[in-house]
């Protein structure tokens, strides 16, 4: 089995994969229960910036959990596990989208751009709509800082959806 990396190691979006299931506390091949999921999804979120670990998490046991069974993780649902979830569903989507995007979470990762982004998981959460090049982009011109706020993020998701709307040029 895989052992996790290092303290301060970046991971590919191969390893994150390995890395979440070499620290199940399962075996490969045996069921997590819904508990298990809660307990684990929580201790990565209460950690500081644990944000993208919890949302891979979630995107994990998403994909895992038996059809119909997803929303007892969540203290609305009349059958919620014994401690549930310390999210909504909606938040975690949101974490789930963040984890899944390919830039946002080797720049959370990454030392030199982790400290350039905004703190807050929500306005990440956000940026998380935009494409990879448009990120990377906003980061290079220095739009995208420690000081970007969410609406400035919605703003620009707007611009680009208003963009993508329209007729090409070459038409």
């Amino acid at each position: 089995m895989k052992k996790p990396p290092k303290k301060g190691s970046r991971l590919t979006a191969a390893e994150l994969p390995l890395v979440i299931y070499s620290t199940l506390p399962k075996l490969p091949g045996e069921e997590i229960s819904l508990q298990e999921w809660a307990t684990m999804v929580n201790r990565e979120w209460m950690k500081k910036k644990g944000y993208i670990s919890a949302g891979a998490r979630l995107a994990v046991a998403k994909r895992v959990v038996p059809h119909g069974q997803w929303g007892q993780l969540f203290k609305k649902d009349p059958q919620a596990v014994a401690r549930p979830l310390l999210m909504s569903d909606r938040t975690a989507e949101r974490l789930i989208r963040l984890a899944r995007h390919p830039t946002l979470k080797e720049l959370v990762a990454n030392p030199s751009h982790g400290s350039n982004l905004p703190p807050s998981w929500r306005t990440l959460a956000e940026l998380a709509s935009l494409h990879p090049k448009v990120l990377e982009w906003l980061l290079a011109e220095g739009h995208l800082h420690a000081k970007t706020t969410r609406k400035q993020v919605e703003w620009w998701v707007a611009q680009v959806r208003s963009m993508g709307n329209k007729p090409s040029d070459s038409t």
